[in-house]
């Protein structure tokens, strides 16, 4: 079986990784993802006051109207769907 060494002279100088670990430029470092709680994913304490106000404090109303939301319109920040939220039971109030 062969074993095949390029060289310099061999690659052009963009292609050329030596094979010595000495002269080896260290890899990179590996980096790993570590999530962030990111600001779309925390609604406007504003806005969560106003929905809560809307339906007179019932947390469970407030969650089922955003998640349908959601569910309707994936990928949107959530002050959008807490607006939605809020905008719906406006109109079917006649507000």
């Amino acid at each position: 079986m062969s074993v095949y060494r390029f060289t310099k002279e061999t690659l052009p100088s963009s292609d050329f990784h030596p094979t010595s670990p000495a002269t080896a430029s260290p890899a990179p470092s590996a980096q790993t993802f570590t999530p962030q709680p990111s600001s779309a994913s925390i609604p406007s304490p504003d806005l969560v006051k106003q929905l809560m106000k809307l339906l007179n404090g019932d947390r469970g109303a407030a969650d089922r109207l955003v998640a349908l939301s959601q569910s309707r319109e994936p990928g949107k920040p959530i002050d959008y769907h807490y607006e939605k939220a809020i905008g719906d039971i406006k109109r079917d109030r006649g507000h």
